[in-house]
């Protein structure tokens, strides 16, 4: 098929893949902001709870996606950026 790998990529890689050229994107401010919460051993709802929200599970899910993708708005970073110092 034109314009698809001649491998089966997995559903993550196939979001930060362009369809072109599928070159890999690293996400290394999402990776350092998951190894401060690695080194401070808290879950996700942890932070999610120390960042003051309510909605644990809605605030889990901008966490795996900042650190998974890199999408983050710029409040959400300048608060978590807070929260670790």
């Amino acid at each position: 098929h034109r314009g698809r790998p001649e491998f089966d990529l997995h559903p993550a890689a196939r979001r930060i893949l362009t369809p072109t050229r599928y070159t890999a994107v690293t996400n290394y401010l999402g990776e350092w902001f998951r190894g401060c919460r690695a080194e401070r051993q808290w879950p996700l709802a942890e932070v999610a709870r120390r960042l003051g929200y309510r909605n644990v599970s809605k605030a889990c899910n901008k966490l795996v996606r900042f650190e998974r993708d890199g999408e983050v708005a710029d409040d959400f970073l300048r608060r978590l950026a807070a929260l670790y110092g």
